[in-house]
């Protein structure tokens, strides 16, 4: 894990809380442009770009998602991968994703709780470092 994303997580993961707190997010990969987005620049300077997230799902019976992200930039030097292995009971985080109602403090946590997920996986998968 890079030192300088852990502390921007550490840092920002404040402005991913406010957001739930007024919306429930719709999926895990909107959690994970969110975590994203607060990362910054790694060691070496390379920024992630939430906005270049792909997502890689191999179907209904696949227990585990795996995100790409690729660097800031026209063209990318740098790309990351996030996972999380999912099943029905975490799947259920998102029963709520269409409700109009503002997330319940415990619902906040669960998204807090599969954002940290994500986040703790977080490693560079280019030039063969993992």
């Amino acid at each position: 894990m890079d030192d300088n994303f852990t502390m921007n997580y550490i840092e920002n993961e404040y402005k991913i809380r406010k957001k739930y707190e007024g919306e429930h997010p719709l999926s895990y990969g909107e959690i994970a442009c969110d975590v994203v987005a607060i990362l910054g620049a790694d060691r070496q300077g390379f920024d992630p770009n939430p906005h270049k997230v792909t997502l890689i799902n191999n179907g209904p019976d696949e227990k585990l998602v795996l995100f790409v992200i690729a660097c800031k930039g026209d063209n990318p030097q740098r790309y990351w991968r996030m996972m999380i292995s999912t099943d029905e009971e975490k799947d259920k985080v998102f029963a709520n994703a269409h409700s109009k109602k503002t997330p319940t403090e415990e619902q906040i946590n669960r998204y807090m709780d599969v954002a940290f997920s994500l986040f703790q996986t977080v490693g560079c998968i280019t030039d063969g470092v993992y």
